[in-house]
């Protein structure tokens, strides 16, 4: 497959640690007027709850899988299903545990933009790196702010992933204020900060050269629980 990704946009990543884009300019088509987009943004009602939260959160629920692609022969494939782990030095929070979260659905794997995107990303940055098999940790996230609690996309504070690139995409939000992504360089100071609000946009930022956090999210009307239903995928 021949990406029609502008490639500027992942040269500014590797240049400028960060850029902001969205589905349709990503993947070159009117992806948010597909029945695959549908489908694929009505999946995070189907997520599970994540039990590994050391601060008795009960505000994030997510689904997991790992990925492989091979940029030779445009291969993607999902692995077994298999635990989570980050040592204690990248995630202060939750690091040092086997994290079991609910897996990937099948279908959400097999949907035509999930794996038009992976792809693209996947031959985009080896042509800039020149690395030819990515592993990619895929996640369904949905950060709930409700009775008067505010949701934490990144409750282990600023941090780093471990990876080497991630892109955040957004797929729906309602009623609820924050929600902020910063950038840090390596000594922690802010470089670029951004709030998605608009269905399909996104951030692809490399990983190794930052630090990054999401502020809380927080319920504007009490009769309604706010939501944040981010995409975030990482290659490493």
């Amino acid at each position: 497959m021949e990406a029609v990704v502008p490639k500027k946009q992942f040269v500014d990543v590797i240049n400028n640690f960060c850029v902001v884009s969205n589905i349709d300019d990503l993947l070159g088509d009117s992806v948010l007027d597909s029945l695959s987009w549908k489908v694929f943004k009505e999946s995070w009602s189907d997520l599970g709850l994540d039990e590994y939260m050391n601060d008795g959160g009960k505000y994030r629920k997510r689904n997991f899988c790992k990925l492989r692609y091979h940029v030779e022969d445009d291969s993607l494939w999902m692995k077994e299903h298999d635990f989570y782990f980050q040592p204690p030095s990248v995630n202060a929070l939750n690091g040092g545990l086997e994290r079991w979260f609910s897996p990937v659905k099948g279908e959400v794997f097999y949907n035509s933009v999930v794996n038009t995107l992976l792809k693209t990303m996947g031959s985009e940055l080896s042509k800039l790196t020149g690395q030819k098999t990515w592993d990619i940790n895929f996640y369904q996230n949905r950060i709930i702010s409700e009775l008067g609690e505010a949701g934490k996309p990144s409750p282990e504070g600023i941090h780093k992933d471990g990876v080497k690139f991630s892109i955040l995409l957004l797929m729906d939000r309602s009623n609820v204020t924050g929600g902020e992504n910063t950038i840090f360089d390596l000594d922690k100071k802010p470089i670029f900060s951004h709030t998605l609000t608009q269905e399909g946009e996104c951030i692809i930022f490399a990983d190794e050269p930052t630090y990054h956090f999401a502020s809380p999210i927080e319920q504007i009307s009490p009769d309604v629980a706010g939501k944040r239903d981010i995409l975030v995928v990482e290659f490493y």
